[in-house]
């Protein structure tokens, strides 16, 4: 009887992780989550999808001016996920794993990392060409603007 609760309990246990996942990974975006920013060096104001994502993949590598894109992540942030699959269609373990092939194959430095948004902002701030992510509903910092995305 008690092997048979166990499996019970096993299989609820399962259950409940696979259905969380698979809603967690069909929340629907909202637009308003977040904007892409980047330091006011940057002349682009505006920048299509397939750009951004390009920049995001490290494919564009500079901006129209000839500045070097340098590509600002965080460790770990609730909005990444949303972001990476919004704006390449990966997922955030698939986009891991292409950025340790381009760095491991010499196509791709790897983008610098940052623990939050104020250390997000004080880079970009201080980082000719730097471009990342912040909640929408973060202020500003002077010489860091937003970039917007256009369908």
């Amino acid at each position: 009887m008690r092997k048979h609760i166990s499996t019970a309990i096993a299989c609820i246990m399962l259950l409940s992780l696979v259905g969380t996942c698979w809603l967690h990974g069909a929340e629907p975006l909202a637009v308003d989550d977040y904007r892409i920013v980047v330091n006011a060096s940057v002349q682009e104001s505006q920048i299509d999808r397939s750009a951004i994502r390009r920049v995001l993949l490290g494919k564009k590598k500079n901006w129209e001016d000839g500045r070097a894109i340098q590509l600002i992540f965080y460790r770990t942030h609730p909005l990444q996920r949303k972001m990476i699959h919004d704006l390449t269609a990966k997922s955030t373990q698939s986009f891991s794993i292409y950025w340790k092939k381009m760095i491991f194959s010499g196509k791709g430095t790897a983008p610098r990392k940052v623990r939050g948004e104020a250390e997000m902002l004080n880079l970009i701030m201080n980082t000719k060409g730097a471009v990342g992510f912040i909640s929408k509903t973060t202020q500003l910092k002077p010489d860091i603007k937003e970039l917007r995305v256009q369908e």
